[in-house]
């Protein structure tokens, strides 16, 4: 949790693929920091267009590997997500699914 206290101080300048490589990596390790994953959320909620649909994967199973749920985030990611689903993997899609079920 050390690291997380230093990363959130970097959250407000991280580029999407960043944010999402962080949410991924704390589901990979079960890292819950709340306090983290509000912060990223939340610049997610305020500027959408940082995440691409490369990132959608990684920030929705990391928040849902952490049963993590932000409402704003998911509500507008999950439109980002159906907006883009033609340019998405059979395999993301899926997994995608399986993390929106873990966050109901």
């Amino acid at each position: 949790l050390g690291l997380c206290t230093v990363l959130r101080g970097f959250v407000p300048d991280m580029a999407g693929g960043m944010l999402s490589a962080v949410v991924w990596a704390m589901g990979k390790l079960s890292v819950l920091d709340e306090v983290m994953l509000g912060a990223v959320a939340e610049r997610v909620v305020a500027n959408m267009n940082l995440i691409l649909p490369n990132h959608f994967l990684k920030l929705v199973w990391g928040f849902a590997r952490l049963r993590c749920r932000h409402e704003a985030m998911l509500e507008k990611l999950s439109g980002r997500v159906l907006a883009n689903v033609g340019s998405l993997t059979a395999a993301d899609t899926c997994n995608m699914l399986w993390s929106f079920i873990e966050l109901r």
